[in-house]
């Protein structure tokens, strides 16, 4: 999805987010992340419209984010994938926030996602 067409910025993160769908569990390479939802490059291995819960771990984060989602887009040329955050918490987003803020993305305001 195009960055105009988003609600709430992302911002590049290194990082690893390992993706669980309740049976299976892959770690790939977190793209861009924002509060509605994340990019990863690596195998999708799980099914478009899947529901999955996430880790997000990053050195830029004070803690690991935990969240759940849905798979709305997958790509197997690339090959990456996209979740859309489904249930995160106030926690999840004020450290994104400070995240965002230590790593200068200036485009970032306290917007809640619920």
């Amino acid at each position: 999805m195009g960055a105009e067409r988003r609600r709430f910025p992302r911002m590049a993160l290194p990082g690893t987010v390992y993706v669980h769908d309740g049976s299976n569990m892959h770690a790939v390479t977190l793209v861009d992340i924002g509060l509605g939802g994340l990019a990863v490059r690596g195998e999708p291995k799980f099914r478009l419209g899947a529901s999955v819960r996430l880790v997000v771990k990053s050195g830029w984060l004070e803690l690991p984010l935990q969240a759940r989602g849905i798979v709305v887009r997958t790509d197997y040329s690339q090959p990456a994938f996209a979740i859309q955050f489904t249930v995160t918490s106030v926690l999840f987003e004020a450290i994104l926030y400070r995240a965002a803020k230590a790593h200068g993305e200036p485009s970032w305001k306290w917007v809640a996602a619920s």
